[in-house]
């Protein structure tokens, strides 16, 4: 019987998610360390917390009059629930009257390479469909202006 240790870990990005087994040297040891705090909401949980808010009215509330809006995402390489959130903030727009043609998604991936199509669906999933708009930012774009 072996006492040998494997880690399992998720590795890649994007369409290429993958489980890779590492083996730990003999004498080595893992623990799993979950994150402190809340467990993941869900949809529901998500909703029940853009209605109530801390510190500032929900998003029907301050939306309410504009005529266009942005929301802005984080790439792949995050495991952010990118489109539950892009949903219920498409929700608490549409309660504030905000058109769904006027609403743009950004994926912004700060310096990584800009998100192809088929990343961006899989990423935002029925969001795509709903938005107006939907960009992936490319930080080596010659219309990028660096400061």
């Amino acid at each position: 019987m072996s006492t040998e240790q494997v880690v399992r870990l998720r590795m890649g990005a994007g369409h290429r998610d993958r489980e890779v087994a590492l083996p730990l040297p003999p004498g080595w040891q893992a623990a799993l360390c979950l994150p402190r705090g809340a467990p993941p909401q869900g949809p529901k949980g998500i909703r029940r917390a853009f209605a109530h808010p801390v510190g500032a009215p929900p998003i029907r509330q301050s939306a309410r009059g504009a005529r266009s809006a942005a929301i802005l995402v984080d790439d792949f390489r995050r495991p952010t629930p990118a489109e539950t959130l892009c949903l219920a903030v498409m929700e608490e727009l549409d309660a504030a009257g905000v058109p769904g043609r006027e609403i743009s998604i950004i994926v912004g991936g700060g310096a990584h390479r800009a998100m192809t199509e088929p990343e961006v669906r899989r990423r935002l999933g029925a969001a795509v469909a709903r938005a107006g708009r939907v960009v992936s930012h490319d930080a080596f774009s010659p219309e990028v202006t660096f400061l």
